[in-house]
């Protein structure tokens, strides 16, 4: 195993110059805007932006390239998500459906040569679009029916990443993954720059097995597997990126995933699935994020925000919220 010593990161690195050094914040509109950048932290540094750099070359410097502008190399970091998520229906436009907020604690380790492994904790709630307050109950346009909406806590998400592409533990081995992407036409990686940014878009398939069955609930039930496809685009300074001492480069996040309906919202095989549109940023910790961005979190998952890996994930999954729910008459 390739350890790489710690350099500067994220939340630890010093501040030689407090000028270089403002908070830097992308939102969707006033209604789902952060309201405290909290740690967010980028380069403006104008007098590195103009230094010669060109974008990464080969696979092994991509991938170098992609880690530290996401998780970091060796280190811990901390990411908000926060956006719509959207109906995909045959025949009809996406409609808007609820917004939610996700945030993650992702641990990163080199393995080996152009080879890396994050583990990461995630906790996600729905909310209201207009208050941003969690959802308590919502109607399912789809099905004419007001039901609970689940958030999740997920387990060790391990995911893996090398010069042949990135893919999650229970995804499809390498080449297969590689495949399945081309058929798609999603390429894994595109690399772009401006006079002062650079910014990385990976694309990402994931495949795991359903977590009901269908005689448990059949009106949920879409099939044995689940697949989805994740577009994330990280941006960072070139100032910061082009310093070799930082290993975990301050950035931000857009995410899009086209991912299947949400077993909770009980549309069963019904042709479609949900678009999920989000932005974020990364963090030094969990405990610098905004006010706005913490509560929601806190509030469905008490003690998630002080230690993600001593929480009881397992508990809140979806499937077992849903057994929760059913037992108590309320699904």
């Amino acid at each position: 195993m390739v350890t790489k010593p710690m350099g500067k990161s994220l939340g630890v690195q010093p501040v030689h110059n407090a000028s270089r050094r403002r908070l830097l914040l992308s939102g969707l509109g006033a209604g789902l805007a952060l309201t405290n950048a909290g740690a967010l932290q980028a380069s403006v540094t104008t007098e590195h932006s103009a230094l010669p750099f060109a974008l990464p070359a080969t696979p092994r410097e991509r991938i170098a390239g992609l880690m530290r502008l996401s998780a970091g190399i060796g280190t811990t970091s901390a990411y908000s998500n926060e956006g719509i998520i959207y109906g995909r229906s045959p025949g009809s436009l996406l409609r808007p459906l609820f917004g939610f907020v996700t945030v993650l604690e992702i641990r990163s380790e080199q393995t080996g040569p152009g080879e890396y492994v994050t583990v990461q904790k995630e906790a996600m709630v729905c909310i209201d679009i207009a208050t941003r307050q969690p959802l308590t109950e919502w109607h399912n346009p789809y099905i004419d029916r007001t039901i609970v909406p689940l958030g999740y806590v997920s387990p060790d998400n391990r995911y893996y990443f090398s010069e042949q592409g990135s893919y999650m533990r229970s995804a499809l081995p390498d080449d297969q993954a590689q495949r399945r992407l081309a058929e798609l036409g999603v390429p894994q990686q595109s690399w772009h720059r401006s006079s002062e940014d650079v910014w990385v878009t990976e694309r990402r398939y994931n495949r795991f097995p359903s977590a009901i069955g269908e005689e448990e609930f059949p009106e949920a039930y879409a099939g044995e597997i689940r697949e989805s496809v994740d577009i994330l685009t990280y941006r960072g300074r070139i100032a910061d990126f082009a310093d070799p001492d930082m290993d975990s480069v301050p950035s931000t996040i857009t995410m899009m995933a086209d991912t299947p309906w949400p077993l909770w919202m009980m549309m069963g095989r019904r042709a479609g699935g949900t678009v999920w549109h989000g932005f974020g940023g990364k963090y030094g910790s969990l405990s610098n994020m905004a006010t706005a961005t913490r509560a929601p979190i806190e509030a469905a998952y008490p003690g998630f925000l002080d230690d993600p890996w001593g929480f009881p994930a397992e508990a809140y999954g979806t499937a077992a919220q849903m057994r929760r729910l059913r037992a108590e008459g309320r699904m």
